[in-house]
């Protein structure tokens, strides 16, 4: 198990986690875009930045929130994705605990150098764990094509 401490200074234990494991991260309705290329959408590269205040990235970890409505919870049009540990390793970003009491279980911060390629690689290896609403991936769409 990997230790923490918490802004509280008490010790935050993150469970053991496996490649296969995932983080999930909120996407916002002007984040999600449409490929042309691949003809998918996703989430922009710009939704993999540290907060613009200078706390490392906020995310989820799935295996302890359990419950992805709870992530995107009062968070409108708001979609989910799962990055799992595999690539955040492969990219030399860790998972730290970041527990508050306002958030559901399983806050975590994602820490490391996020430069153009380590976001775009999060951008295209990712799944869909809560859709963009039918309404979002219309303007996304509207926007990649011109119209």
């Amino acid at each position: 198990m990997s230790e923490d401490r918490s802004s509280a200074g008490d010790l935050v234990a993150l469970p053991e986690l496996i490649d296969d494991d995932e983080i999930w991260r909120r996407i916002p309705p002007e984040k999600v875009i449409f490929d042309e290329s691949r003809n998918v959408f996703r989430p922009s590269k710009d939704s993999f930045n540290d907060h613009p205040n200078g706390t490392p990235m906020s995310a989820f970890l799935a295996k302890v929130c359990k419950d992805p409505l709870l992530a995107v919870h009062d968070h409108e049009d708001f979609a989910l994705v799962g990055v799992r540990i595999k690539v955040l390793r492969e990219k030399k970003l860790e998972i730290v605990a970041a527990p508050k009491p306002d958030l559901p279980p399983g806050h975590v911060h994602v820490v490391g150098s996020k430069t153009d390629s380590v976001r775009k690689a999060l951008a295209k290896n990712f799944r869909w764990i809560i859709d963009p609403p039918d309404h979002v991936k219309s303007e996304a769409k509207k926007k990649a094509l011109g119209k």
